[in-house]
């Protein structure tokens, strides 16, 4: 969110009714995707679209195969951290 003036807040774009996106910057844990597929829809009602991070192939793997087993329609946003070597990375960003 980028907002000039004054403090940035969701509840200031969603009384002003303008688009938000919200990045979860921490790997989520498996246990807990259904959990963050329920609150992004919950987001997504109002406007706001939440982007998730995963740093191992596990979680991709782990993902698609909770969308597959949940039979969820959901398009997840997804940044995936990769370690380049020589302690830099590289992130991408995909829609699974």
């Amino acid at each position: 969110m980028t907002c000039v003036g004054h403090p940035c807040t969701f509840r200031h774009h969603q009384m002003a009714r303008s688009s938000c996106q919200i990045l979860y910057g921490f790997p989520i844990p498996i246990t807990r995707l259904a959990e963050t597929s329920e609150l992004a829809r919950k987001l997504e009602d109002h406007g706001t679209t939440l982007h998730i991070l995963l740093d191992h192939p596990d979680q991709v793997e782990a993902l698609q195969t909770f969308s597959q087993t949940s039979q969820s329609d959901r398009m997840w946003r997804v940044f995936v951290k990769v370690d380049s070597g020589y302690k830099s990375e590289i992130v991408f960003y995909l829609f699974l």
